[in-house]
């Protein structure tokens, strides 16, 4: 049976309509899942990049810019490093890169999230 929750603060912002094919991802660490990334209704990526966490009744936003925002493959909790991985293509797959020499796919991206920012390994 599913639950509905009526919550005091909602992720986004209505006029950019943040959170348009975000990624959710339940960080085991901290037992919250987090919401990021996404497109407005243009389909750009969301302006701010932010960060929100759902602790079971409300959502609260624990980090205001740095989220990949970006066309992401996937999202996943590493027990190991207790951390969360995110694995993203910048632009869209269907934009390659045309060239003298051909065709070229974007080159991938990976992110970490440490609990309270986001690093792209290099």
């Amino acid at each position: 049976d599913m639950e509905w929750h009526h919550v005091a603060t909602a992720p986004g912002d209505k006029r950019t309509a943040e959170g348009q094919n975000a990624l959710l991802v339940y960080d085991n660490e901290t037992s919250q899942t987090l919401l990021f990334g996404g497109t407005n209704t243009g389909g750009e990526p969301t302006p701010s990049g932010s960060t929100w966490a759902w602790n079971g009744s409300d959502w609260s936003q624990i980090a205001s810019q740095g989220a990949p925002a970006e066309l992401f493959e996937c999202a996943t909790y590493d027990g190991t490093t207790r951390t969360v991985i995110v694995y993203a293509v910048p632009g869209s797959v269907n934009k390659l890169n045309m060239s003298s020499s051909g065709a070229t796919a974007p080159v991938s991206q990976t992110w970490i999230w440490d609990k309270t920012a986001w690093k792209q390994l290099q």
